[in-house]
């Protein structure tokens, strides 16, 4: 776990910007953390995986929008494929997406049934294209939100997958 009080020991004593890190995933959490330690900026890291509106909504606390303030989570995604098909072959981007799908699926009802679905399918062509179907359908649908206390619970604290 992140040590906020060593950190913050660290800015009130350091003529260099400093920018704390660790265990920030909620947007509460970055502004908290932001103001209670005198940080000049925090990073969030599996905050975001969890939750990739975590950006949006510090905006929103902080009082400003963002441009994507209106996206939901399937046009989030689909910028997401884009962005790994210019990088990697079709087969990799299966297997990333699969990986990014599941964890941003964490704490949606019917998350578990979802995944099941996702790792069913192979590292071919067809099999990235029957994940991106499947992810169409789970996350384009009326309603889909994440419990807002499951992002308050412990999240890849042994890493990241």
């Amino acid at each position: 776990f992140a040590d906020w009080d060593l950190i913050q020991k660290i800015k009130e004593s350091s003529p260099v910007p400093i920018i704390g890190n660790g265990d920030i995933l909620t947007a509460e959490q970055a502004i908290r953390r932001l103001k209670e330690s005198g940080c000049d900026a925090v990073m969030i890291g599996r905050g975001a995986l969890r939750d990739p509106f975590i950006f949006r909504d510090i905006a929103r606390l902080e009082g400003r929008e963002l441009i994507s303030a209106n996206w939901t989570y399937w046009p989030m995604i689909e910028r997401h494929i884009q962005l790994l098909r210019q990088s990697f072959p079709d087969f990799y981007v299966g297997i990333q997406l699969r990986k990014f799908l599941t964890w941003y699926s964490a704490g949606i009802e019917g998350a578990s049934q979802f995944r099941k679905h996702l790792y069913e399918q192979e590292n071919t062509e067809s099999g990235t294209q029957r994940v991106i179907e499947l992810g169409r359908a789970f996350f384009d649908r009326p309603g889909v939100e994440k419990q807002s206390s499951f992002l308050k619970d412990p999240f890849l604290q042994g890493g990241h997958g």
